[in-house]
């Protein structure tokens, strides 16, 4: 699933260590998501088999670290506080189809942008990518792009907040859950019996 550049490599073939434990750590956090995404019964909603989450990575528009940001920052903002999170019901599936195929070019642009920026804005602060970053800090930066004076760090995490739990709110377990919700409420009996004949 990771795509290792050329430059990454080192001159025997293989991944630097440095290198090599970052695109392991991309690995297994798209592995997780996948997985998660698999065995939770809302990700029908999203994907039905694991071969759709591929698809779905695929046709992505974000490099592996962009995806990974992405997810970290979702679990950031819905971690999961009891039977599961925002991750755990594959949310971060849903937005990157929706940021992919489903907005304007320029605000896919403005998202690419600001997952770089969150990236960047981790190393130079915590000298760690934004998905290796403990909670704490990774709850510092996304509160000084909800806080910033900069439209463009406004609209991002706007969006990204609104979309991240308009996709948690949607999901199978959480709408037949908390929220209960039936598709047809109510009961009906069309055939009940009659007592006495009909009078003509």
């Amino acid at each position: 699933m990771t795509k290792v550049a050329p430059d990454h490599a080192a001159s025997n073939g293989s991944l630097v260590p440095q290198q090599q434990g970052k695109a392991a750590e991309r690995r297994s956090l798209l592995k997780s998501l996948a997985f998660a995404a698999t065995v939770a019964p809302a990700i029908g909603h999203w994907a039905q088999s694991q071969a759709q989450i591929h698809a779905l990575l695929s046709a992505s528009i974000f490099s592996d670290d962009q995806e990974s940001t992405l997810v970290s920052a979702v679990d950031t903002l819905l971690p999961k506080t009891g039977q599961w999170g925002a991750v755990e019901l594959g949310v971060p599936l849903y937005l990157l189809k929706y940021f992919s195929l489903c907005i304007e070019e320029d605000q896919q642009q403005l998202v690419v942008s600001q997952l770089q920026g969150l990236n960047a804005k981790a190393m130079q602060k915590y000298q760690k990518t934004f998905f290796t970053c403990e909670r704490a800090h990774r709850e510092t930066l996304l509160n000084v792009l909800a806080n910033s004076a900069n439209e463009n760090d406004k609209r991002f995490f706007g969006l990204l907040k609104s979309q991240s739990i308009h996709g948690f709110r949607n999901t199978k377990e959480v709408t037949t859950g908390p929220y209960r919700y039936q598709i047809a409420p109510g009961h009906f009996n069309g055939c009940l019996p009659i007592d006495s004949p009909a009078v003509t």
